[in-house]
């Protein structure tokens, strides 16, 4: 897919949300949608199709077609419809520049997008809403990672621990 944000943007459907898995099943890992059925312990791969397609996924099968997907599109989709926002759980380490460097940039984009809805209006509420969702989210994970500092957890998914 061309667009370079389309793994940050926030999903806008449940059906946008599952085709965002597949993307990124299909894009990380070259998964293709036959495979993803045989993670998921599905029999038909049309079955996935059917689901994507009427944007029905059945519940049971939400975290297998995440695992699957390496991608939790369809869970943060759902948060969000609530109200609701999906913080990744910090475990305490030090963060790295880089990551502050994200947060201003991510910053500057929301706020940029906000300005340009209330003075222009070029663009919808739903953009701008997604920007500001996606500052909040990170800096609430902040918030925690500060909190655990003093007693860190183990990280066993990083491939650099300190």
């Amino acid at each position: 897919m061309a667009p370079k944000k389309w793994k940050t943007a926030q999903p806008i459907s449940l059906r946008d949300s599952m085709e965002r898995c597949l993307k990124n099943g299909k894009f990380q890992h070259n998964l293709s949608v036959q495979r993803l059925a045989d993670l998921m312990g599905v029999s038909s791969h049309y079955s996935i199709y059917k689901w994507v397609e009427s944007g029905r996924l059945p519940a049971s099968l939400i975290i297998p077609f995440e695992r699957a997907c390496d991608a939790n599109f369809v869970t943060t989709y759902l948060i969000h419809a609530t109200g609701k926002m999906a913080v990744d759980i910090p475990v305490g380490n030090w963060s790295e520049i880089h990551e502050f460097n994200r947060l201003q940039v991510i910053f500057a984009d929301a706020l940029g997008l906000l300005v340009r809805y209330y003075d222009e209006q070029s663009i919808g509420a739903e953009e701008a809403q997604s920007a500001l969702m996606e500052v909040m989210e990170s800096l609430a994970w902040h918030r925690e990672n500060l909190a655990k500092s003093k007693a860190p957890e183990l990280d066993f998914e990083s491939e650099n621990p300190r």
